[in-house]
Order: structure tokens, then sequence, then C-alpha cells
């Protein structure tokens, strides 16, 4: 249930409406809307490197575009025999976590081997990428990214993710965070100092409320509802922080009316 969420002064007036989203979709691609695959950890054995090449090579087949390599460093491909002639191949670009920023790469299939998740999340939001396959060191590490893409898993140990339960599990934080999500500015990924104060007075509000925050589920919910992945990951680590018992400052006024939290436990129940 969409609503505006005023604030009310201390008299009970309305003190002007304040429309707390902005227009769905604005500013950026945020949606996944390329192929996406996950193999199984390459430290476990099996088929992972071979199978990750298989299908990025099918991807490099039907799709115009550079493909492109993307690494920790240039080292990887060492032990890797697979990778190695990947990268000989006439045509293939291979970059590192470091030039990838300074590369004129224009765009086109990606596989990304043992990316972290900073890395993960920079390659699924950069709009060249047009397919993306991923070999992870563990499945920890792209579990979030698993949950909020739905890739298709490959090879025959694949990465094993639960996702049959909810990205979030408690309707109330799930009510508050579309609110938040209508509310900032997605091109800024939480960068901006009004975009991070919705954010803190969003999650405080929650946890003085007695709702748990999981930075996990938090970190797999905004990816799946339109957020870049760089600005869930800042979600991420605010969760995190207030869940630990910190509470960052918030430098202006809240923007949101006194009785938010009944609000949005009032639409949890609603969408029972």
């Amino acid at each position: 249930m969409n609503r505006r969420h005023m604030t009310v002064d201390h008299h009970g007036g309305t003190a002007g409406w304040q429309l707390c989203w902005s227009e769905p979709g604005r500013d950026s691609r945020h949606a996944q809307d390329y192929p996406a695959a996950v193999t199984g950890s390459s430290a476990s054995g099996g088929d992972a490197v071979a199978s990750a090449v298989a299908w990025f090579t099918s991807q490099v087949r039907r799709q115009d575009g550079t493909p492109l390599l993307y690494l920790p460093g240039r080292r990887q491909t060492d032990s890797e025999p697979e990778l190695l002639q990947l990268s000989k191949v006439r045509g293939v670009v291979t970059e590192t976590w470091k030039t990838l920023l300074s590369a004129r790469w224009a765009g086109g299939p990606v596989l990304a081997a043992w990316p972290d998740e900073v890395h993960l999340a920079r390659i699924a939001d950069d709009s060249r990428t047009t397919a993306l396959c991923v070999i992870p060191w563990n499945d920890e590490g792209v579990a979030a990214w698993v949950r909020a893409s739905n890739p298709e898993l490959i090879g025959s140990n694949p990465v094993v993710v639960n996702m049959s339960r909810p990205l979030v599990e408690d309707p109330v934080v799930e009510q508050a965070l579309k609110t938040l999500t209508q509310s900032v500015n997605h091109a800024n990924n939480l960068a901006g100092a009004p975009d991070k104060r919705d954010a803190v007075a969003t999650l405080l509000i929650l946890h003085d409320g007695g709702h748990q925050l999981h930075p996990p589920d938090i970190y797999a919910w905004a990816p799946a509802n339109g957020w870049p992945a760089r600005g869930a990951l800042r979600l991420r680590e605010l969760a995190a922080t207030i869940a630990g018992g910190k509470r960052p400052q918030l430098k202006h006024r809240s923007p949101f009316r006194k009785d938010i939290l009944s609000v949005w436990q009032q639409e949890a129940a609603d969408d029972e």
C-alpha cells in the first residue's frame, strides 16, 4: 500500500506534505536485465571453471560487445589453465579490480572469477555488463547476490543458497525498506546526505521499535527491489552498525512522521 508519509508537528497538525519516495526506476537502470549464472566454488574442485567458460562463451556467441574476463589480479590465471587460455583468445579483454575503472572496455559479457562482494557489486551494477557469470571463492560470498538476482546455477557442484525463505522475514522491516526504497536517489548509492539520513532514520526507528535488523537479508532484499548493488552494500553496512549497538547521528531531522512505525506495522498487517 503506497502512502504519503507526512511529517506531523507537536500539535498534531500537518506540517506539510513530504513525499518519501521518488518515481519508480528514477535515475538509473537498477534491476538486472541481463543473463546471469554462477558456479559452485572452484575451491571445492569439480568443473566450476570449465562450466563458467562454457556458459560465458555461449553468451559471447549470442551477443555483440567485447567479452571481459574480470579478475582480482592478472596472476589469477596462472593456476587455472582454462582461464589462461581464455585470456589469450583474440577479442577477450582482461581487467582486474584495479584496472577496470580506467579501462576503455566498451561493454559485453563478463566472466567474473572470485570477486569479493564489493567488486561483484561493481561489475553487476556496471551499465556495460550484458551478461555475467561468477566463479565464487565460496558460497557465502555470493549468497546475497544469488538470492537477489536468481542466476542460473551451473556446474556439477553448484552454489548452495536457501532460495525458499523470504529475503526479509519480518514484514514490518520489509514495509520500512519499501518506503526507504522510494525515498532515496539510487544514483547516489546512499552517498548523499539526505539519502543517508533517510536510511539511518529508517533503521533506527526499526531497531528502537524492537525489530531485528539482519544485514545479510537486507543486502539481499535491496538489489531484488531496485537498489544498485553498491547502494545495497552501504545499506547493509549501516544496518550492521545499528544492529551492533552504535547509533549514527542524524545530521538533519528525521523526514518521517512520528507514528511511522505504526504505519509500517499496519501496512504489514494489510499485506498478510
